[in-house]
């Protein structure tokens, strides 16, 4: 999979985020990094199959990987913020109609990338949890139900989270539980993955 990554960057990412996942999971497992395998399966969702190992996500952007590990089927996805995009013409063509009124609302072109990537990354992170697809979680309306601050519940069992961090990162988090999230964030120096 590494040689197939045209980007010095791209791949700089896909081997931190995959070594930064066996670290976590020696961690969890009590075991040595080299014991850990990572395996990805036909929709492209990354697990080891490791007896016990729990489930994972991982996400990239800039210089930054981000991964999300929980006892239940968890996704993420970290955004940086990219002022060209076609955000407007993004959510037209896949976000619901009630999802692009949410959008188009405010009056500053600003909020409305804003509003965007609060969505966008909640059905990305959700797309990963699921392991079935982006495509799935587009189709589904994320403003059906009522927000609680930065937490959102859709349907029984699938709990969302967003965060905003600094001017233009967004983070979302989807896991599929009935249970409330816990969401424990750690910064980890690269020299203290082995």
């Amino acid at each position: 999979m590494l040689a197939s990554i045209s980007s010095e960057l791209r791949r700089q990412q896909y081997a931190t985020g995959r070594l930064l996942v066996k670290h976590i999971l020696s961690q969890a497992l009590n075991c040595q990094t080299a014991d850990i395998d990572i395996w990805v399966d036909h929709n492209g969702k990354p697990y080891s199959s490791c007896p016990n190992a729990p489930e994972f996500s991982i996400s990239h952007t800039k210089d930054y990987v981000v991964v999300a590990e929980a006892s239940v089927p968890v996704g993420v996805d970290y955004e940086h913020r990219k002022h060209t995009r076609n955000f407007l013409g993004i959510s037209e063509h896949y976000f619901s109609e009630n999802e692009c009124k949410w959008i188009r609302n405010p009056y500053s072109t600003a909020q409305q990338e804003e509003r965007f990537y609060h969505l966008w990354v909640l059905k990305e992170a959700h797309a990963k949890a699921t392991g079935r697809g982006l495509s799935d979680s587009l189709a589904l309306d994320y403003l059906a139900t009522k927000p609680e601050g930065s937490k959102l519940t859709l349907g029984p069992n699938i709990q969302l989270y967003h965060s905003k961090h600094g001017r233009d990162f967004h983070l979302g988090l989807a896991a599929i539980t009935q249970s409330p999230l816990q969401i424990e964030i750690t910064n980890v120096a690269p020299e203290t993955i082995k």
